[in-house]
């Protein structure tokens, strides 16, 4: 028997109390309230058409070379990619995630197992992306972080996306 929908659940999140957890320079949800911001839908697929288009201007500026694409804050399911991954062609793009929660990490493993895409990934890094260090690694072509909705004003988020 299915167990009814939650009451809470119809408040929009920044409505909702959330766990957080903190990095030295930054701070991250859990991953269930990660898992939950995939029920903001029009946010969700600002992002998604957002990073389909990067990845499109990728493939044309770097003609005939792998799309290497990290993805930082992954989440339990790999919100931002796995709805891309069927209309990618495989031998034509790359995803290292990155995550801060081992069970964020190895839901978006088994996530994108289950749907048998395991060859576009690259690598999975159990990390804090803000001191992640990629030197003697081949370079991205495309970054991508779901930052919260006020994540740039009150938090680490921002810095997650800065430039050194």
């Amino acid at each position: 028997m299915a167990k009814p929908f939650p009451a809470s659940a119809s408040k929009p999140l920044n409505q909702r109390r959330r766990r957080i957890r903190y990095s030295l320079r930054a701070r991250r949800v859990s991953p269930l309230t990660a898992a939950r911001c995939a029920r903001e839908f029009a946010r969700t697929s600002r992002f998604i058409r957002g990073l389909h288009a990067a990845l499109l201007k990728a493939q044309s500026r770097f003609d005939g070379q792998t799309i290497h694409t990290l993805y930082a804050g992954c989440g339990p399911y790999a919100t931002l990619i796995l709805p891309l991954l069927p209309y990618l062609p495989r031998d034509g793009f790359r995803f290292t995630l990155i995550d801060i929660h081992p069970l964020a990490l190895d839901g978006a493993r088994k996530t994108i197992g289950h749907f048998g895409y395991d060859e576009f990934i690259r690598d999975y890094l159990l990390t804090d992306a803000c001191n992640a260090g990629f030197a003697g690694q081949q370079p991205f072509h495309v970054a991508v972080t779901e930052t919260m909705n006020l994540g740039t004003a009150t938090g680490g988020q921002r810095q997650s996306g800065k430039a050194p």
